[in-house]
């Protein structure tokens, strides 16, 4: 089991108090889940869910100038919190990044935990994509002085507002999607069979099994996927 603590950014939600006080809540908030995690000894935890971009996206509106400064502040944050988190939590933690960045370092940590989607990319794009964010989370890890995990595979294929459900997403060559998770998925679990770095990656986490708008369930993605698991 992998617990996440997630309280803004979902449905594109963004903070709503000053930076200095998000930070000093998201602590707090993410201590109290790992007592939480410790107490139904929780395999694995991460403190926070793709900070980097939550940063990013709620106080430099996703600016591309702000990329490394996101990154950096949500490095500095996963250090400070580590030594009251490691008191609190025994298992085995995660930093979970957005950026695909090789700079997201924060020493003392498990895992770098590598979270994607397909962002519309188109097959070849994506592969490219997946193949330098593969090689970028084995870098973090590096310098980290931990091992890697892909955190998040995030595949949907329609549009998704709160609970209501809209389009069929397309990709780049305006193809929909919902014909393609599968080939999304495969792709990223090739990569990840063929990696080649000295650091082999040590798990694969995807989103979602029953989850409106990015199910696998009874989809050709859930194949793939079956195949993928009994090879790792």
């Amino acid at each position: 089991v992998l617990l996440v603590p997630d309280f803004v950014g979902g449905d594109n939600q963004k903070a709503t108090v000053a930076l200095s006080q998000f930070l000093s809540d998201a602590m707090n908030i993410s201590l109290e889940w790992a007592r939480l995690a410790e107490d139904y000894q929780v395999e694995y935890f991460a403190p926070q869910n793709e900070f980097d971009w939550v940063i990013r996206f709620s106080f430099y509106d996703n600016a591309p100038e702000k990329f490394e400064e996101g990154v950096n502040i949500s490095n500095r944050w996963h250090e400070d919190i580590l030594p009251e988190l490691k008191k609190a939590f025994k298992g085995k933690t995660i930093y979970k990044i957005a950026s695909e960045s090789e700079k997201s370092v924060a020493k003392g940590y498990d895992y770098i935990g590598l979270d994607f989607g397909h962002y519309q990319n188109n097959l070849k794009e994506f592969r490219e994509r997946i193949n330098k964010a593969y090689k970028n989370a084995e870098t973090a890890a590096k310098q980290s002085g931990a091992g890697w995990i892909v955190g998040e595979a995030w595949m949907p294929y329609r549009e998704r507002k709160g609970p209501a459900l809209g389009d069929v997403l397309k990709n780049s060559n305006g193809e929909p999607i919902d014909e393609l998770q599968d080939d999304y998925f495969r792709i990223a679990a090739e990569e990840y069979l063929n990696f080649s770095g000295e650091i082999k990656p040590s798990g694969f986490v995807f989103i979602a099994y029953i989850m409106p708008a990015m199910d696998v369930k009874g989809r050709p993605a859930e194949a793939v996927l079956r195949d993928f698991f009994g090879k790792i």
